[in-house]
């Protein structure tokens, strides 16, 4: 492999550096305006968004915009666990004016299970549902009863994400359904347009960007008011800022449903073959490294794949599922699995990352991730690539999926270092050392995701960083 040098400029920003490892504040979302103050004084939140994955991609841009809402987004959340949850908030008496539901991605929603939720936020709110762009062939039926259901009340509206979507391909990753940078800039934007007479008419403030890249002012036009004349045919633990309460069926798929893993393959997010190259400025330069990604949603989130093109000059292809584990990497039968051995098999690769579902290292089947990675550490030096082990992160201490699990972060934290030690000393791979960051950070909280489990814009960040400087010591060691 030819040796190549580059100079890492760091993704986080000066603020963002000293807030995380220095425990320093940055400009926060209290500082912006948000729900009423009366609404605040009585722990309200005002809007809340309950979903599954795709506005989970967007959390960063709903907080900073909503800095007193709540979006609860979990991937995999089904419609019936959906009902659960807002049941849940709905008896604390935390939910404000304003509710939106968007939980329908990943299995169709029941007449019954739509008009549940609208019956039980009740007549004095103003309730807003999203339909779905999935590439499933539920899709059409989803939308149906959506529009159907909500034709019926005066107090919803539908928002028309399917319609919005239809020429702005950029929006969404190759898997038909998932938020790139620029969709969940946009996707926020579309509910903020949707919501703010009424969220404001209640004395709220909302943040507002910019208009979004690639939207004209058409992003006003996808509401869609519903009337009564209309006529149509027909994710898991939860993670909450106020409470972590979950279903039963939730608290009870903790293997199953782990908050990068779903085994439902309509609910999985797919990034195959997606390719990241550098800005380089000069034109007529190219990326003269090569990086394939093996992984899940930890990889792909936050568009993190391009945080690291950016910080190498390299072009860096991802294939990664959510809930993929990389045994599913090395199986003919498994539609990423065999375009993975495919490119090993083509090569071609400087740099081959490896990383396992979050908890699959520490948990029964412990053992089948070491022979995972090491026959995928293998095929990597076969094709001339050096393997690297992604070593992600405990969960944060309020995530219900460590709850779940029965053991403190530190616990799962000294659990996953473990793991990846015996990795590397089973595959010969290097190490990104993530989890060790991840351990380091003063502001822990910063790093995650609303659910505590995926990583913060600047989780993401961070993971590039680390994995980015991995690749320059082994660098400057092959030139030394």
């Amino acid at each position: 492999m030819e040796d190549l040098t580059f100079d890492i400029n760091s993704l986080l920003s000066p603020e963002e550096a000293d807030a995380l490892f220095e425990g320093r504040e940055t400009e926060t979302a209290a500082q912006q305006p948000g729900a009423p103050e009366e609404e605040r004084e009585k722990g309200i939140l005002d809007p809340v968004l309950i979903g599954d994955s795709v506005p989970g991609d967007a959390q960063e841009y709903w907080q900073a915009a909503c800095p007193d809402g709540l979006m609860d987004s979990y991937v995999g959340r089904r419609p019936d666990q959906a009902v659960t949850v807002l049941d849940e908030y709905l008896a604390q008496g935390v939910v404000g004016k304003v509710v939106i539901l968007q939980a329908f991605s990943n299995v169709p929603a029941t007449t019954d299970q739509v008009e549940h939720m609208i019956q039980a936020c009740g007549p004095d709110r103003d309730i807003y549902i999203v339909n779905v762009r999935i590439p499933e062939s539920e899709e059409t039926q989803i939308n149906a009863t959506l529009a159907s259901v909500a034709a019926l009340h005066d107090n919803v509206t539908l928002i028309d994400w399917h319609a919005m979507t239809e020429s702005y391909n950029d929006w969404i990753y190759p898997d038909g359904e998932h938020l790139t940078q620029t969709g969940q800039a946009v996707y926020i934007d579309m509910l903020l347009d949707a919501i703010y007479e009424a969220y404001t008419d209640n004395g709220g403030t909302i943040t507002r960007r910019n208009e979004p890249s690639g939207t004209s002012d058409t992003t006003t036009d996808t509401t869609q008011e519903t009337s009564a004349g209309e006529t149509a045919s027909t994710d898991d633990s939860t993670a909450t800022a106020t409470d972590d309460t979950a279903s039963t069926d939730e608290a009870t798929s903790a293997e199953a449903t782990s908050a990068d893993d779903t085994t439902t393959p309509a609910s999985t997010g797919m990034v195959i073959g997606d390719s990241a190259e550098a800005d380089l400025g000069d034109t007529t330069q190219t990326a003269t490294m090569r990086i394939l990604m093996l992984g899940n949603s930890f990889t792909y989130y936050n568009d993190m794949p391009a945080m690291l093109a950016n910080l190498t000059d390299a072009e860096v292809v991802t294939h990664a599922r959510g809930g993929a584990i990389l045994a599913e990497q090395l199986s003919s039968d498994d539609q990423m699995g065999a375009l993975t051995l495919a490119a090993l098999e083509e090569g071609g690769w400087d740099y081959v990352v490896l990383q396992e579902k979050s908890s699959r290292p520490i948990r029964s089947n412990a053992e089948d991730y070491l022979k995972s990675v090491t026959k995928l550490a293998k095929l990597a030096r076969k094709c001339g690539a050096t393997p690297i082990i992604f070593a992600t992160w405990p969960y944060n201490e309020d995530a219900k999926r460590l709850a779940n699990m029965g053991i403190s972060r530190e616990e799962m934290d000294e659990q996953l270092r473990e793991a990846f030690d015996a990795a590397a000393t089973s595959s010969g791979a290097l190490v990104a050392d993530v989890e060790d960051a991840f351990a380091q950070a003063s502001s822990h909280e910063l790093l995650y995701a609303q659910d505590g489990v995926h990583p913060s814009v600047i989780g993401s960040k961070l993971a590039a960083e680390v994995i980015a400087q991995t690749i320059q010591d082994d660098q400057e060691s092959r030139a030394a």
